[in-house]
């Protein structure tokens, strides 16, 4: 397993939002997270992910 996993803190403080909105993200179904212990944890690929859907523009042409 190479994935690195990211708090809900972790994700609030690079995104400036609160912890509060990352848990509404998780629990919505918009960000997928793994529960540990009442603690939840993202793996960085998926926190990727959904910051690419949410990407606004068009896209360079490659």
């Amino acid at each position: 397993m190479d994935d690195i996993y990211l708090t809900t803190e972790d994700i609030a403080e690079q995104l400036q939002i609160s912890v509060f909105t990352v848990r509404r993200y998780i629990r919505s179904g918009k960000l997928r997270a793994v529960k540990l212990e009442g603690s939840y944890r993202i793996r960085r690929s998926e926190f990727e992910r959904f910051l690419k859907a949410r990407e606004i523009g068009e896209q360079p042409d490659e």
